[in-house]
């Protein structure tokens, strides 16, 4: 492994078996689709603006509400 990206995916190979399938889903959507922080960021689409950062925000609510991982 070459970066922090490949560290942990690295990392989660080695242990993946040993996790229920609600963790191994949640760590392949951080692993695939970024961080939070990348994931509303990748939602802006570059559009950082008062409304578009409220409505990133409804979202992610909604699925913190749903218990779902927030997914641009």
């Amino acid at each position: 492994p070459k970066t922090m990206k490949e560290i942990w995916a690295h990392l989660y190979q080695l242990v993946k078996e040993n996790l229920s399938e609600d963790y191994q889903d949640a760590l392949e959507t951080i692993l695939e689709q970024g961080t939070l922080s990348t994931r509303i960021l990748k939602g802006l689409k570059g559009a950082i603006s008062t409304e578009n950062i409220k409505d990133i925000y409804t979202h992610l609510s909604n699925c913190l509400a749903e218990n779902k991982m927030y997914l641009p």
